[in-house]
């Protein structure tokens, strides 16, 4: 069910599985596979996400106007942008708080293109890790998934960045994916790989 229309919940089924996130997906499916799931008990999977955003969007203005980032406050107060992941505040607003009243097992992050080079990175995924479970007011378990394999090597520091999250937040986990991907493909086509490896 996506965050954007959540009037209903809908059975993935053949028909209609090009609208299901193939990630989640894929990590339902390993879980299954793992026997972790009783395959007779539904699992919902809500999608709550938006391409090409920085995690600045997916934040509230507190952690903005408290950051040390001048230009995210630049961005923030002049709301300038469209979609190129500068409009910071408008997803968190409009999508992430949506979901709070449901009550989630885990949530999946997979996010960081955008802020490929941002050495500050992994203390705003804490900050924003914090923010979504004092809405939620319970500890959620988050799974970030590393930047796939890709052409570029500017990425390599950043997947560092990326893993420190979880010296940073308890029970944040580091879900490593360099060795897949596609060299010339930002969006890489087996999601299979990505589903199994967060769901062990």
């Amino acid at each position: 069910s996506s965050a954007m229309d959540a009037e209903e919940w809908k059975v993935v089924t053949p028909s209609n599985m090009k609208d299901a996130s193939a990630t989640l997906y894929s990590t339902v499916w390993g879980l299954r596979q793992l026997g972790a799931i009783d395959e007779n008990v539904p699992i919902g999977i809500v999608e709550c996400a938006w391409g090409a955003t920085s995690i600045s969007r997916w934040v509230n203005t507190d952690i903005i106007m408290n950051s040390a980032d001048a230009e995210w406050k630049r961005d923030y107060l002049m709301q300038i942008g469209d979609n190129n992941g500068l409009r910071a505040t408008d997803t968190y607003y409009s999508m992430a708080r949506s979901i709070v009243p449901y009550t989630f097992k885990s949530a999946i992050w997979y996010q960081g293109c955008q802020d490929a080079g941002l050495e500050t990175y992994d203390d705003y995924a804490k900050d924003m890790i914090n923010m979504m479970r004092s809405d939620f007011g319970y500890d959620i378990p988050y799974y970030i998934v590393q930047l796939p394999g890709y052409k570029t090597t500017s990425w390599d520091g950043f997947r560092l960045v990326q893993w420190n999250i979880q010296n940073l937040v308890e029970d944040a986990h580091i879900v490593v994916t360099n060795d897949t991907g596609d060299a010339n493909d930002i969006h890489p086509t087996d999601k299979h790989i990505v589903g199994k490896r967060i769901a062990r």
